[in-house]
């Protein structure tokens, strides 16, 4: 019951939305014994938050809570996935994070951890990629890895068009088709260019928590990174997190694998 504490209330409130599929005003009051307008204002502020929606029947559960529990499930998961991101950074350079994709969406939360390299800039300067859009699934490593894995995704994509972020990104479905052939022959994603000019990303999926997929990659500028020794590294990071973990291991490139990256067009 009501505590009288900002954190405590909210915390009520949330509880008597999560008891049923959509909850009134004046139940969530009764059920917490909040005041009615208290009520209504921390409501309608985890509204603003995405933690709660509004309901034709008053208040149900927000999207935003989604990422609580993956972060909570990815963390009991992987206690070590730190250290192996510390390692993986040190490997390769620029950023190293581990993501998930939900399990029936394909929108990826912001990275539950991410090493970043203090000699560039701070990853939090641009948002994180968001893999509702077709232009971030057709360009970034972990969208790739998402259409692999989504056939019905790339045959939407296919007849929308393919948006195109910079000169190297895939201009036609062949070039996406190939792009996603050379993921399960390499069992990683590797991005030259094709999302951000001067840089590239390799990024690999593997089961985590029930059926949810886990994302871990790492993002260097071009200048300053090999693909081969990105790919070998990132490959090696997720195998060891799934040994660590039990999880069922992901696919490996195979001793003589080649990475192609896209050209761009002739002026």
């Amino acid at each position: 019951m009501d505590d009288g504490t900002v954190v405590g209330r909210a915390l009520e409130i949330m509880n008597a939305v999560a008891l049923r599929l959509q909850t009134p005003l004046a139940e969530l009051a009764a059920r917490t014994g909040i005041p009615k307008p208290t009520a209504r204002r921390i409501a309608e502020d985890l509204v603003r938050r995405q933690i709660l929606v509004r309901a034709p029947h008053g208040y149900a559960m927000g999207c935003a809570l989604d990422h609580f529990s993956q972060a909570a499930a990815l963390q009991r998961m992987f206690p070590d996935a730190h250290e192996q991101l510390v390692e993986l950074q040190a490997r390769c350079g620029g950023n190293a994070w581990f993501s998930a994709v939900g399990r029936t969406g394909t929108a990826g939360p912001a990275p539950v951890e991410m090493v970043h390299d203090a000699g560039l800039p701070a990853p939090d300067a641009a948002p994180w990629p968001d893999l509702t859009n077709p232009k971030n699934l057709v360009n970034t490593a972990a969208g790739h890895l998402v259409l692999a894995h989504r056939p019905e995704l790339l045959e939407q994509v296919a007849r929308t068009g393919l948006p195109r972020a910079t000169p190297y990104s895939p201009a036609t479905v062949r070039q996406l088709e190939g792009i996603l052939r050379q993921i399960h022959e390499l069992g990683a994603s590797v991005e030259s260019e094709q999302y951000m000019l001067g840089w590239r990303c390799v990024a690999v999926q593997f089961r985590g928590p029930g059926d949810s997929r886990v994302i871990l990659g790492v993002s260097a500028p071009t200048g300053r990174s090999d693909p081969a020794r990105m790919l070998k590294a990132t490959l090696q990071a997720a195998a060891s997190m799934q040994a660590s973990a039990g999880s069922p291991p992901a696919n490996t490139a195979g001793p003589g694998a080649a990475i192609h990256t896209m050209v761009p067009p002739a002026p």
